[in-house]
């Protein structure tokens, strides 16, 4: 299955869940790919004691899931691309949820 998350927080907890949700998935052999928006593409500023973010997120691309970026959020939140944050338009977002069997949306 083909599982698409949309993903507009920087909270902890949630982008936690998130992405501890789409690791679960890829484990189970479905193709995940997380689409960041508004406040989710400031992920990786993320340091909380008790959700430990940066390892869900090198697992989820260790497991070959996708991460794409907004790119007018990440202009507006002044983030530069990085191995984590790749830009992409709306039209990246349309072809991920037109292209999911599910698609979930966390914050």
């Amino acid at each position: 299955m083909k599982i698409g998350i949309i993903l507009g927080t920087k909270d902890p907890e949630v982008v936690y869940n998130a992405f501890r949700f789409g690791v679960l998935a890829l484990r189970n052999e479905h193709k995940v790919k997380i689409f960041l928006i508004n406040h989710g593409v400031d992920i990786e500023d993320i340091d909380s004691p008790a959700f430990n973010v940066r390892e869900q997120i090198f697992l989820f691309t260790k497991k070959q899931g996708e991460i794409l970026s907004c790119m007018k959020s990440m202009k507006a939140h002044n983030r530069k691309e990085s191995e984590v944050c790749q830009s992409h338009s709306m039209e990246d977002l349309l072809a991920l949820i037109t292209d999911s069997d599910k698609v979930l949306s966390f914050g």
